[in-house]
């Protein structure tokens, strides 16, 4: 009887700690300035930077290299100006496991920098109140709405058209 539960307590422990390897990777995005909207490239709307999100391993490819590196699919940053950068393919070295950060420079040539840098300040502003982690995300993205209304949907494409 004893070993029968060894065996079970053994097995439970080889099952969760199995569970809890590398599944997820941690990246957690910054945008100069500050207050892009992260887009996953195809095209699915994450949140305002900086923001953590999860890759599954399994988004994650290996090259046959020996580099011992994994690379995403990438990102797009989406300012309220409606300038945009994207991240091209992320090159992450080393554990899958590890918490990386990545940040994206908004191309300083696009028109309507002033608009960007002021929400940025905006942000700021926000995070120096004493609120919590998810009050400041909601405030954010409230922010980026108000900020974008009066102008064309960021999340279109060239040469498509927002229905209202």
């Amino acid at each position: 009887m004893k070993k029968w539960l060894l065996y079970i307590t053994i097995i439970s422990s080889v099952s969760v700690m199995n569970f809890g390897c590398a599944t997820q990777t941690r990246v957690t995005f910054y945008t100069e300035p500050a207050g892009a909207y992260i887009v996953k490239l195809e095209n699915s709307p994450q949140g305002v930077a900086p923001i953590t999100l999860l890759f599954n391993t399994s988004e994650m490819m290996k090259e046959n290299r020996s580099d011992l590196c994994f690379y995403l699919r990438g990102v797009e940053a989406r300012w309220v100006s409606g300038a945009s950068t994207s991240s091209g393919q992320i090159k992450l070295c080393g554990s899958p496991s590890t918490n990386w950060s990545y940040t994206i420079k908004r191309n300083l040539s696009a028109p309507e920098l002033e608009k960007d840098l002021q929400f940025a300040l905006q942000l700021e502003a926000l995070k120096a109140k004493p609120l919590s982690a998810q009050a400041i995300s909601s405030a954010a993205s409230a922010a980026w709405y108000d900020a974008i209304q009066n102008q064309p949907n960021p999340f279109m494409k060239d040469g498509e058209r927002d229905i209202k």
